[in-house]
C-alpha cells in the first residue's frame, strides 16, 4: 500500500483492505507493547532512585544521631538551637567529619563554630 493510498484511506475508513487492518492492528500492538515497556521500566527507575533516596536519608539521619548521642555523652546537655544547627545540615560527607569532630572537641562552643563556619 502507498502513501498516496493510506491518504485516501484515511479520508475513507470504509475503504481500508484487509491487508492495510493488519499492518494498523500490528502497528498499534507494536506501540503499545513499547508504551508498556516503557512506562515499567520508568517504574524501576522510580523505584530504585527512592531506595537510593531512602538509603542517603537513614545514613544521613544515622549520622545526626551519632553527632548527638556522642555530644551528649561527652557534655551532658545539648543547647536545643545546636540539635536543630545539625540536625538542618544534609550533606553527608560533612556529617561524617563533624561526627569524628565531636568525639575531638573540647567544648560544645568549638562545635558549634565548626558547624556555624
Amino acid at each position: 500500500m502507498g502513501w498516496q493510498t493510506l491518504q485516501e484511506n484515511q479520508q475513507n475508513p470504509d475503504k481500508f483492505e484487509s491487508e492495510d487492518m493488519e499492518v494498523i492492528m500490528s502497528l498499534r500492538n507494536i506501540f503499545r507493547q513499547r508504551l508498556a515497556e516503557e512506562k515499567q521500566q520508568g517504574i524501576e527507575e522510580g523505584i530504585q532512585q527512592g531506595i537510593q533516596q531512602g538509603i542517603q536519608q537513614g545514613i544521613q539521619q544515622n549520622l545526626k544521631n551519632n553527632i548527638i548521642s556522642t555530644l551528649e555523652t561527652r557534655f551532658q546537655t545539648i543547647p536545643s538551637q545546636l540539635i536543630n544547627l545539625i540536625n538542618g545540615i544534609y550533606d553527608t560527607d560533612r556529617l561524617q567529619r563533624l561526627f569524628l569532630e565531636a568525639l575531638r572537641v573540647n567544648s560544645l562552643e568549638d562545635f558549634q563554630k565548626l558547624i556555624v563556619s
